[in-house]
């Protein structure tokens, strides 16, 4: 048993005059064994969580040994109390398309114009690298039916055309520029839905055409298709926002920033683009001519919506005479003595702000703002206890009475002084992170907010006090 892996978990170690915990990841080789062991022994029938160790070593040379089985997270201490809850913009429901029934033929203009390009592509190929590429054997009519009642989803006649005439870009060719499409047994409906932990779930950001993709980090009628040789993977997307097109490919990829972006309008636009820069001999100069990939001089812009401002005096105007205002999605303002945010009227499309380090902050906010963290040491709350958009709220450095919070799903007040912490249970706060003390004035008012989902110990917990917070939040939530 002990040549096993471990089922997961971690090894936290305290000093005897510490309050500093020290997290070892059980990746780590010489660890492995000793976990494993302890794991195989600690572990009863009905333990089906991570095991979380703790070891306190006391000044006399004594020592505690400690194990649960009971949370998800124990840096910091975690629950989810309702799994089904997601935050403001996170998914995006499908919406059927009754219009496209699925199992109908392929368009066959579509089907000519998408053969076409690709048989250029061929020659370009040919003519480029001395071969043939290396494509997947095409699917028939049968097979798109098949693929799309396990998907549910119509897909494009475009795509389905692609799959037509290449089942798959196994060698990586270049036919979608970047991108190399997979088996179309590889199709996934529901793409990027990776934050599942309602702490994780951040704003999302617009694309950088606004409207053309719905706001959400996934979606049912998402279908990943493809990916780049980093990983970065595209979908057609079967529901688009207002001002975008059915079939339009986009990507979230790791370098976005929860920006999801719009690649091309169709798979069709993407290959006329491709063959395109072909015929005009934009291929890349730089790139390994021995490499099964033909590239072409990929000119597509990455729009960034972060601004990071450091040990600036606060001036905005300044800031904004360097950065166009109207792009700025994502703001962080660091070490201002004094901030007046009135000049965030210039950021109309401004969805979270970070404020760290801030002496005296004159308080204001855009409408479109979602996000909002804030460490100061002075700010007027009840100037945006009406804003529209808020759902996510941290505060720190400063004092807080509850009655001054906007009606917020998601509060972190773990390094605030609230005055008041038992007034957060007449509040529909749906995620909340507050320190052991303050959770501690909660428990002994024996006060939950009634629809909490998730909730979290902000800082390094002695393992005793986690699990006691943990039984008490199951018995309040249980009635």
């Amino acid at each position: 048993m002990a040549d096993e892996p471990p089922r997961g978990g971690a090894w936290f170690c305290g000093g005897p005059s510490t309050d500093a915990w020290t997290y070892h990841p059980l990746h780590r080789p010489h660890r492995a064994q000793l976990i494993a062991a302890l794991d195989a022994t600690l572990r009863g029938p009905d333990d089906n969580g991570p095991l979380a160790l703790e070891v306190l070593l006391h000044a006399d040379g004594t020592a505690e040994f400690g194990h649960s089985f009971a949370f998800s997270s124990i840096t910091p201490p975690t629950l989810v109390l309702d799994p089904d809850y997601a935050c403001p913009g996170h998914h995006q429901a499908p919406v059927p398309d009754t219009a496209r029934p699925t199992g109908a033929p392929t368009d066959p203009a579509v089907l000519s114009t998408v053969e076409a390009l690709v048989r250029e592509f061929i020659e370009h190929y040919q003519r480029v690298k001395g071969r043939v590429p290396e494509f997947g054997a095409p699917v028939d009519e049968a097979d798109l039916a098949a693929a799309e009642t396990r998907l549910g989803l119509r897909l494009p006649d475009d795509l389905r055309a692609l799959y037509r005439v290449v089942g798959d870009d196994r060698g990586e060719t270049g036919l979608l520029g970047r991108y190399a499409h997979f088996p179309l047994a590889s199709l996934d409906a529901g793409a990027w839905e990776w934050q599942t932990s309602p702490f994780e779930q951040d704003v999302v950001f617009d694309p950088d055409q606004p409207g053309a993709v719905r706001r959400a980090f996934g979606s049912a009628s998402w279908v990943v298709v493809a990916s780049d040789p980093g990983g970065e993977g595209i979908a057609v997307d079967l529901d688009p926002g207002p001002e975008g097109r059915y079939g339009q490919l986009i990507t979230n990829g790791q370098d976005t920033d929860g920006q999801v972006r719009l690649v091309a309008e169709s798979v069709t636009a993407l290959l006329t683009g491709v063959v395109g820069a072909l015929r005009a001999g934009e291929v890349d100069p730089d790139f390994d001519a021995d490499h099964s990939r033909l590239v072409v001089v990929d000119t597509t812009p990455y729009p960034d919506p972060i601004i990071e401002s450091h040990n600036r005096p606060g001036d905005l105007h300044e800031l904004f005479a360097e950065h166009d205002p109207g792009a700025v999605q994502h703001l962080y303002l660091n070490d201002a003595d004094v901030l007046d945010l009135r000049a965030l009227s210039a950021a109309p499309r401004l969805r979270a702000l970070s404020v760290n380090r801030a002496g005296r902050v004159e308080l204001w906010l855009p409408e479109t703002v979602e996000s909002l963290f804030l460490d100061a040491r002075e700010v007027d709350l009840p100037r945006i206890t009406a804003h529209p958009a808020l759902w996510d709220l941290t505060l720190s450095g400063m004092r807080v009475q509850v009655r001054d919070l906007p009606p917020v799903e998601r509060v972190d007040l773990s390094g605030a002084d609230v005055v008041d912490v038992e007034a957060l249970a007449d509040l529909d706060i749906r995620v909340l992170t507050l320190s052991l003390e303050q959770w501690d004035v909660l428990r002994a008012a024996g006060r939950l907010p009634k629809r909490v989902a998730a909730v979290r110990i902000a800082g390094n917990v002695r393992l005793p006090h986690a699990v006691a917070w943990k039984d008490w939040l199951g018995e309040r939530h249980a009635g």
